[in-house]
């Protein structure tokens, strides 16, 4: 068989941690934030595709790269620390067993 080029492996050779906040019902019944939470999950990086990139850059977000992960490792994290850097995750598809997460680094702070 004749080797293919394909852009993307299917190694989850790298790591990330997904970062999520667990939340709290206090006496009053109100939620309260609580800490942060940190999962450490395997994945595949892969790059954006110039369309994504594009569409995600009309609308203001100005795209990284995706992670591919496993479905079942995912539980709708927002926040994603990938080699000493936190990204958010503007968009999810799934793809079969995985779900790919779209990120992008936020700069600055909201007031």
């Amino acid at each position: 068989m004749a080797y293919e080029y394909t852009r993307e492996n299917d190694l989850y050779e790298s790591t990330c941690f997904l970062i999520g906040k667990e939340t709290e019902i206090d006496e009053n019944g109100v939620v309260q934030d609580g800490k942060e939470t940190e999962t450490e999950v395997f994945c595949k990086v892969g790059g954006v595709y110039e369309k994504e990139f594009f569409d995600a850059y009309q609308s203001g977000i100005k795209a990284q790269f995706k992670l591919v992960i496993f479905k079942d490792d995912y539980h709708g994290e927002l926040l994603v620390r990938f080699e000493d850097t936190i990204y958010s995750v503007y968009r999810k598809y799934p793809s079969g067993d995985d779900i790919e997460l779209y990120l992008r680094e936020d700069v600055g702070e909201w007031d």
